[in-house]
């Protein structure tokens, strides 16, 4: 009976160690999901119809966006999900970008996008607005 007990007391140390390294590393070890459902901007306008979502700041949307992109970041996710959930359709592409190549914000919004609402396919824009903006006729 002790022997169950000491085998039990490991398996679930071994069980609270890896839960714990899980949420250590978490964001990197999903760093291989969040790369692999990146698109370069003319995969995105190849998309066709697509819900587009700004994750840059409010200030920066007021400047300029995507036409018809909504301005969705971490920040108002709480009052954004509401407006995603209306605007989205089943089935439709959903194409998040932030600011440029060193921005992750719109690799982690889609990632949630997908984990946390379930919405497929949400795909995140290499190069972001920066790309947006260097592709001719994307934004006229």
């Amino acid at each position: 009976m002790k022997f169950v007990i000491q085998v039990s007391l490991l398996l679930l140390g071994a069980g609270l160690l890896a839960g714990v390294h899980g949420l250590i590393v978490g964001s990197s070890g999903s760093s291989h999901a969040l790369a692999k459902h990146g698109l370069e901007v003319d995969e995105a306008i190849g998309l066709g119809s697509a819900l587009w979502v700004d994750a840059r700041s409010p200030e920066a949307f007021a400047i300029g966006h995507y036409p018809g992109a909504y301005n969705i970041n971490m920040d108002n996710w709480m009052e954004g999900v509401g407006l995603l959930l209306e605007a989205w359709d089943p089935g439709e592409s959903i194409i998040v970008y932030c600011d440029g190549s060193s921005c992750s914000a719109s690799r982690e919004l889609a990632y949630r996008i997908r984990s946390e609402l379930g919405l497929e396919p949400a795909y995140w824009l290499r190069g972001g607005w920066e790309a947006l903006e260097s592709e001719k006729g994307v934004l006229e």
